[in-house]
């Protein structure tokens, strides 16, 4: 809640479901009902904001509050570094990218007492809390003014809060912010009473109202950035009480233009999960994807009976149907490794049940090709194939042997399938798996996590 607001925060002093918690946790508002939506005004956000919490009177040095001061610098420690600032980056404007913040101190003032006692209780005005936290600034009690300080200032119990409107903490609002000659400050009264605390410890409430206070003056400090101008809500107001734990503490959901939603961090750019595998129950594992084009993808699985199956999705049809190719063979082997020489040929390699190492390919003129054997001889060659091609006439074959060592072979159109060699120098043993890529025509790098947990690495070139 800001000054300019003069929204109501709590409907009543008993009633717990604030007057503008209308949207639900995570949730758009019902069907039908116009999507709330923030505007910039003109004014300045906090790109890093820096915090300074400001324990305002002798209470917050007992036994009972002291606790409490280190929690909510813990809060801020947290909460100033979390995911819960990334959702806040869109709501940055030219020059003043919002990004992460940090609490810059804690002041605990206990020699003096806020506001004046009225009736025989206590309470502070908005002009009181002004004049107290520019003088602090004036007389080095707190940190200096910068375009992103904070103030946060928490009062101790049994003070009322009255706003610049008049209207009083516990019975219109929980906590606010303001500004005043370029200063920015929050002011979280000790407000437990039923409209503003949550069950259980009161450090949750004290959370709560933080957070909500928070994300609005660092998107809207001066009271002329960010709010929504058919209701004059800020960020916060939208999901107000609505409420989650994030690293442990309770903090509230903020309203997301982006996502259209009460969140508490920024949008997922990954997709929802979706079945691939058709109507089989178990298809396989592991799987090879390889894209020919931009626009294409293949895939290919050893299945759970042994035989290789395949599908492919392209941008124009979707997902094609499984399909087998392992021809007649009831158990061809795995892994499978496949690379694309162009948009038109694919190469598929695999270990076969053997030990062997097995070869077939697709051309988009003749399909795909038989079956067959690329050990040269060898009855059981190794474990695991990499594959990388270099040009569209070369492919480079890489294998653990069943010695532990890496032995490697070459195809290219004009000479076709060389014989094996030992590509792992002295080592009796090198290790499992093998990596490999072309940076270049006429460069090779190749990694393998060694028999030591190491990772090694060589490379060729022409």
């Amino acid at each position: 809640m800001s000054q300019r607001e003069k929204k109501a925060v709590v409907s009543g002093p008993r009633n717990i479901v604030p007057m503008e918690s209308f949207v639900a946790h995570g949730l758009a508002p019902a069907a039908g009902a116009p999507l709330p939506h923030l505007q910039n005004h003109g004014g300045p956000v906090l790109a890093n904001v820096q915090v300074v919490a400001i324990y305002w009177g002798a209470a917050w040095a007992n036994a009972t509050n002291a606790p409490l001061t280190n929690q909510l610098d813990a809060f801020f420690d947290f909460i100033l570094t979390s995911t819960h600032m990334d959702m806040l980056r869109e709501y940055s404007i030219p020059g003043s990218p919002i990004g992460h913040g940090r609490r810059i101190a804690s002041v605990r003032i206990t020699n003096s007492e806020p506001g004046t006692v009225v009736g025989g209780a206590r309470q502070v005005t908005d002009a009181q809390i002004q004049q107290a936290v520019q003088g602090f600034i004036a007389n080095g009690t707190v940190p200096a003014r910068t375009a992103n300080t904070l103030y946060f200032v928490y009062l101790p119990p049994n003070v009322v809060s009255i706003g610049g409107d008049g209207t009083q903490s516990c019975t219109r609002f929980c906590g606010y912010h303001g500004a005043v000659g370029g200063v920015f400050y929050a002011v979280i009264p000790y407000a437990n009473c039923g409209g503003c605390v949550y069950p259980g410890n009161f450090i949750d409430t004290l959370t709560e109202v933080s957070s909500h206070e928070l994300v609005e003056a660092i998107t809207d400090p001066a009271l002329n950035a960010w709010w929504d101008p058919s209701t004059g809500n800020e960020i916060g107001d939208i999901c107000n009480r609505q409420t989650v734990r994030l690293g442990g503490f309770l903090i509230q959901t903020e309203w997301s233009n982006a996502q259209g939603a009460c969140v508490i961090g920024p949008q997922s750019h990954w997709r929802p999960w979706f079945r691939v595998s058709g109507g089989a129950a178990a298809l396989g594992s592991p799987i090879t994807v390889v894209a020919r084009n931009p626009n294409h993808l293949d895939l290919f699985v050893t299945g759970t009976d042994g035989r290789i199956y395949s599908t492919w999705w392209d941008a124009s049809s979707g997902w094609a149907n499984w399909f087998n190719i392992s021809g007649g063979r009831a158990a061809l082997g795995s892994p499978i490794t496949a690379v694309a020489r162009n948009p038109n040929h694919l190469d598929l390699f695999v270990v076969g049940t053997d030990g062997g190492i097995y070869s077939t390919w697709w051309d988009a003129n003749g399909g795909w090709a038989n079956w067959f054997s690329v050990s040269g001889g060898r009855a059981a060659l190794g474990s695991r194939v990499e594959v990388v091609s270099r040009n569209p006439n070369h492919l480079d074959l890489f294998v653990t042997g069943t010695d532990g060592g890496i032995y490697s072979t070459w195809w290219d159109a004009n000479g076709g399938w060389r014989n094996w060699f030992r590509v792992s120098g002295g080592a009796a043993a090198l290790g499992s798996p093998i990596t490999a890529i072309a940076r270049n025509p006429n460069h090779l790098d190749l990694f393998v996590t060694g028999t030591d947990g190491g990772i090694y690495s060589t490379w060729w070139d022409a």
